[in-house]
């Protein structure tokens, strides 16, 4: 994040469900999408994911693949059955350290619509974000994911 492009913010602040176990992870994704003026929720777990997403309208998904109590795999199989259900169709981006052609084709039966390796690249993980329609107006309800004391 050290040039200006990525520190302007975007056309459009989007809601993003992010699904990660890691608070480190945490710490550092919801800090890159709130600079860009998105507005974040946390889910430490596949099962938050769902229950958040259940609950709330979110134009795109940060799903970890590998989570406790529900992977990322899971999670995104339930959000798609709920989406059939509604007739709508979110983006789901898998962001992980395990690429495989094994995930590869579990991402795809499980709905994923994108599969971003980490570590991420910055300007093309914001790129790959932005690039998705806000679909909803309203802000997040409750309490926004809190950045935390943790330092960098």
């Amino acid at each position: 994040m050290t040039t200006t492009d990525n520190e302007a913010p975007p056309v459009e602040s989007l809601r993003i469900l992010v699904a990660e176990d890691t608070p480190a992870n945490q710490y550092l994704l919801t800090r890159l999408l709130t600079a860009r003026g998105h507005q974040v929720r946390l889910a430490e777990d596949g099962v938050e994911a769902v229950n958040l997403f259940t609950a709330e309208p979110f134009d795109v998904v940060l799903m970890d693949l590998h989570m406790p109590n529900l992977d990322g795999f899971q999670a995104s199989s339930e959000i798609r059955e709920l989406e059939r259900a509604r007739k709508t169709h979110v983006p789901i981006i898998a962001v992980t350290a395990y690429v495989s052609i094994d995930s590869r084709a579990r991402c795809l039966d499980a709905g994923i619509d994108v599969l971003m390796p980490k570590p991420i690249n910055t300007r093309e993980f914001i790129e790959l974000i932005e690039q998705f329609p806000r679909r909803h107006d309203s802000p997040i309800s409750g309490n926004p994911s809190s950045l935390g004391s943790q330092d960098l």
